[in-house]
């Protein structure tokens, strides 16, 4: 089923904006957890901050794909590559993968 024109535009918009949101979300709740660390946050705030963070990117990991996965389809069936998007969707998609990696073994570590 092909998208038609009329919903291009809004799902690129949506999809875009929500990586957005997930990102800035996802760099506050990392600034909160590294800001705690030097201000003495209790243990329980430092884990509710690393579970959420985990949550967040989580989320922004797999609607990167997705969106990676939408500016493709769209690149095949109208001819024109959104490079821009799709580059930003990839260092989106890069940076939260590797810091879900770096929790997982913070995680395991401590």
């Amino acid at each position: 089923m092909l998208i038609t024109s009329r919903l291009r535009e809004p799902v690129f918009r949506v999809m875009g904006r929500s990586l957005v949101f997930f990102f800035v979300v996802s760099l506050l709740l990392l600034g909160l957890y590294l800001l705690g660390n030097f201000q003495d946050f209790l243990d329980t705030s430092q884990l509710f901050l690393l579970e959420s963070l985990e949550f967040l990117l989580l989320i922004e990991v797999v609607l990167s794909l997705f969106y990676i996965i939408f500016i493709l389809f769209y690149a095949v069936s109208s001819g024109k590559l959104p490079l821009l998007r799709l580059i930003l969707a990839f260092l989106s998609l890069s940076f939260c993968f590797a810091l879900v990696l770096a929790l997982k073994l913070l995680s395991a570590w401590f």
